[in-house]
This record gives C-alpha cells, sequence and structure tokens, in this order.
C-alpha cells in the first residue's frame, strides 16, 4: 500500500463536513491555542477527548484514527516515560526507583515518581489533540475548498 493511499477523506455526508471551511479553521485555531495556553492535567485531557469524539461525529474511519494513533504511540510513550524520569524538578513521589546503584552513569540517580509522569500526560494530551485535529479538518474539507477559504 502505498503511503498516498494509507488515509482517505471522507466521502459520507456529516455535521462536521457540512461546516464551512472557515468554521473548520477556527476549530483548527482554537485547538492551537487551547493547546498551548492549559497546563492543567483535566483540561488536557478534556481538549484530547473532545477532538477524539469530532472523529465519529465526522464519519471519519476508525481504521485511519486508530493508524495515527499506532503512528504516535512510541514517540508519545517515550515523552512520557523521559518525564516520568528526568523531571527531577517537579517530581517528589517516587513509583519506582531509583536504579541500583551498580549501574554505570545513573544508578542510584534515576527514578519515575508520579508528578513526572503526570507532567508528562499534560504534555501528550494537547500532542494528541493537535494532531488528530489536522486530519479532521483536512479529511472532511475539498482541498480546492481548503485553500480558497
Amino acid at each position: 500500500m502505498s503511503s498516498a493511499n494509507a488515509f482517505s477523506s471522507v466521502t459520507l455526508r456529516s455535521p462536521f463536513s457540512s461546516l464551512d471551511v472557515r468554521a473548520k479553521l477556527a476549530i483548527l485555531a482554537a485547538t492551537v491555542v487551547l493547546a498551548f495556553s492549559w497546563e492543567s492535567p483535566v483540561l488536557s485531557g478534556a481538549l484530547a477527548g473532545v477532538v477524539l469524539l469530532l472523529w465519529p461525529l465526522a464519519r471519519l474511519a476508525g481504521r485511519d484514527l486508530k493508524r495515527l494513533l499506532l503512528l504516535m504511540a512510541p514517540f508519545l510513550l517515550i515523552v512520557l516515560l523521559v518525564h516520568g524520569v528526568l523531571n527531577e524538578v517537579v517530581g517528589r513521589t517516587t513509583l519506582l526507583g531509583p536504579i541500583p546503584a551498580w549501574v554505570p552513569l545513573v544508578g542510584g540517580r534515576l527514578r519515575v515518581t508520579s508528578e513526572g509522569l503526570l507532567y508528562g500526560f499534560v504534555v501528550i494530551c494537547p500532542t494528541v489533540a493537535l494532531i488528530l485535529t489536522v486530519p479532521l479538518v483536512v479529511f472532511t474539507t475539498d482541498p480546492n475548498t481548503l485553500v480558497v477559504g
């Protein structure tokens, strides 16, 4: 399968696809502003949840959503682990660790903290919202209309 055919635009009419292109671009702009404005895990998670709920409303294929989430999963897991282990500024509550002292270079230092994991979640949620909003707009809009809008 070629990468050009990996994702498909929607041909079914839906409440989201019938929106004016300017409204869709406003939703995209609002998602960008909110993603960079909120640092609350609840609000960030809610934003990602709302974007995920828009996919079925737009009648986009579940396989496309699954494919995007599988492509993003390694990156998101790395972000979560890096913040969980290396974010010592906010890390107070140890979940795992520290690594045994006999391990060279990192022994006795690195530990997984709940605050670091929570901060990683706060970083992941807006990333998911942004990455899923762009295809939501692009897949439900005719390219010519998108350019004119």
